[in-house]
């Protein structure tokens, strides 16, 4: 076998062994049989899911007997390192999103722009928000000026509401 952490990732499980020399699993080891690793303490290494992602582990080159509250503090870091992993992915999710969504805006400003319909863009109080290139060809009023004045300013008196 390559190394002990592959046992605690199959058994989803702590692996503790005062004496890896004395574990039949450990005896297959090659760093256990050439004596860099005697005693060996290993947690599971999980995903926000519960998946079992790899193992967190300390090593001694001599016997020792781990205690529960030594297991208990691999445990907490293998959580710490857990949260910063799901950080980490969330993070670099958020990104991705957020280059897509640029990504997408340029796009759709590229098709709004090149577009030979007027688009305009209007709020509750009928004032122009956004006036496209081709609007701007349309009304012979830059684009500029119409934004922020009202949409009624361009209805010819004849046709305006009474």
């Amino acid at each position: 076998a390559d190394g002990l952490c592959p046992i605690v990732v199959a058994r989803g499980a702590p692996v503790v062994l005062p004496d890896a020399r004395a574990d039949a699993a450990g005896c297959e080891v090659r760093a256990v049989r050439e004596g860099a690793i005697v005693a060996y303490a290993g947690v599971p290494l999980r995903d926000e899911g519960g998946r079992v992602l790899g193992a967190v582990c300390v090593v001694d080159v001599a016997p020792r007997a781990w205690s529960d509250d030594d297991v208990e503090a691999l445990a907490s870091v293998a959580e710490a390192v857990a949260t910063e992993i799901g950080l980490r992915r969330r993070l670099a999710h958020g990104a991705e999103v957020e280059a897509r969504l640029r990504a997408s805006e340029l796009r759709f400003r590229a098709f709004v722009e090149q577009s030979s319909d007027a688009l305009l863009v209007l709020d509750e109080a009928a004032r122009f928000r956004y006036v496209s290139p081709s609007a701007e060809r349309m009304f012979g009023h830059p684009a500029d000026a119409l934004v922020g004045s009202s949409a009624l300013a361009l209805v010819h008196a004849e046709d305006a509401p009474r």
